[in-house]
């Protein structure tokens, strides 16, 4: 029964990495980025939680599109194609491996959208009580 299945999902995890290590470099290094920036936001130094919403709609945006060129990539950076995908098994496979890139993905961008869109926050309401004033 097992031999029927032309991929395993071990063998999509191979993949995957395969797919990502000329970039696993650069992932580290934005995952530190990303950590730092994410603290810096907790201490509320330079940046606020006031852009959470714009921040995370834009980090599920940028992970929604490289869900897509993932789920359209992923068949091909295996060696085979869409045809050669056979079962459901292999369909999830490939979903949850372009799925997880994507999570991925807005994970490793939210942290600088979240402290860029919270940037002087502070500055602007301090603007508005003097023009409240004058």
């Amino acid at each position: 029964m097992l031999g029927i299945i032309p991929y395993t999902p071990l063998e999509v995890l191979v993949v995957i990495i395969e797919f990502l290590r000329p970039v696993l470099g650069a992932i580290a290094a934005v995952a530190v980025i990303d950590g730092v920036l994410l603290g810096l936001s907790a201490a509320k130094i330079g940046s606020s939680f006031r852009g959470l919403g714009r921040a995370l709609g834009s980090a599920l945006g940028v992970g929604a599109v490289v869900f897509a060129v993932a789920l359209a990539l992923l068949p091909a950076a295996s060696g085979g194609s869409w045809g050669s995908i056979g079962g459901t098994v292999d369909l999830f496979a490939v979903t949850g491996g372009a799925l997880g890139l994507g999570a991925g993905a807005a994970a490793a961008v939210f942290p600088p959208l979240q402290f860029l869109l919270g940037m002087n926050t502070g500055g602007q309401r301090g603007r508005d009580e003097q023009y409240r004033r004058a």
